[in-house]
């Protein structure tokens, strides 16, 4: 599904930059190769970005299972 219209960026596509290490929305449209445009979809990608760093825990990716529901919220509201 898309979550970012403006730049075509899919739930799988912010899973994948989560993955990389992306934290925030802004670090999502990096890792996609673009910048935000409207905003819109600032809640959508944080909260699929929160989905998938809780998926992430695993031995393998535990930074990734470090990212809290409130450090991704203060960084869209910034």
């Amino acid at each position: 599904m898309y979550l970012c219209i403006c730049n075509a960026i899919s739930d799988r596509r912010v899973r994948d930059a989560v993955a990389a290490g992306a934290r925030d929305w802004v670090a999502v449209h990096a890792h996609a190769g673009c910048q935000p445009n409207c905003g819109q979809c600032a809640a959508d990608i944080s909260d699929e970005i929160v989905k998938s760093a809780t998926n992430l825990r695993t031995p393998s990716a535990p930074e990734a299972a470090d990212v809290q529901p409130s450090e991704v919220l203060s960084a869209v509201r910034s």
